[in-house]
């Protein structure tokens, strides 16, 4: 084989062990919450937008800090969503989420 032949099979296998590696790290995120307890998302249902409002949950992105909820209150995580959001059990039936 040509020393050019190499190179790409070398490329190639550099950059399908970076992407399996990135895909490991990935799946295994924990949603953290700003009081530092955290939920395994493995452990969390899967919830469509509607399920979620219907058992009185707001869906939050979990990449906004701004948010905050006790881990105790997520219901699940919302799938079909573009960010990676939680459904979070809305407290006193306000629009506002509150930690203890």
């Amino acid at each position: 084989m040509e020393k050019s032949t190499y190179i790409v099979l070398i490329a190639i296998a550099v950059f399908l062990v970076l992407f399996f590696g990135m895909q490991f790290v990935f799946s295994n995120k924990e949603a953290t919450a700003p009081a530092g307890e955290t939920v395994p998302l493995k452990d969390l249902p899967s919830l469509t937008s509607e399920e979620c409002t219907s058992r009185g949950g707001d869906i939050i992105n979990r990449l906004n800090e701004e948010n905050v909820y006790v881990p105790s209150d997520v219901l699940g995580e919302v799938e079909g969503m573009k960010c990676p959001c939680l459904c979070v059990r809305r407290q006193n039936n306000s629009e506002m989420l509150f930690s203890d």
